[in-house]
């Protein structure tokens, strides 16, 4: 009886002590391309992949791949180093409805565009 007590014991012990280790963590696939992961035959819903050529993880909603950040978002995105191949008709910073547009430095409110003024008018409301 005092081995088997001992036992069990010393093998909780083993359970609680062990560290995890990266070989633990999930591992989600490597593909060098979206081709690659478009290959994969019959995924599983849900199935993970990560792109190395775009740095994108992708998930299988049961019928398309799906980039996270969905690539709508990305592609639109104003990048803090500059973008390339913007057009000025299409592409701005702003809002598309009639609201105002505020910026912040930390977190507290700097200037306002007040919305519904033309840019020929004095449309800056100082803070």
């Amino acid at each position: 009886m005092k081995k088997l007590l001992l036992i069990v014991v010393l093998s909780l012990f083993c359970l609680i002590s062990i560290a995890q280790t990266s070989n633990q963590l999930i591992a989600v696939h490597q593909f060098n391309n979206l081709a690659a992961i478009n290959a994969i035959a019959n995924p599983i819903r849900g199935n993970l992949a990560f792109n190395l050529d775009n740095g994108f993880m992708y998930y299988f909603d049961g019928t398309n791949r799906i980039q996270t950040p969905t690539s709508s978002s990305s592609s639109n995105a104003w990048d803090i180093t500059g973008n390339a191949g913007t057009d000025d008709f299409t592409n701005f910073i702003g809002t598309t409805d009639n609201q105002d547009l505020s910026f912040r430095t930390d977190n507290v409110l700097r200037l306002t565009l007040k919305a519904g003024q033309s840019h020929r008018t004095n449309a800056l409301k100082k803070i």
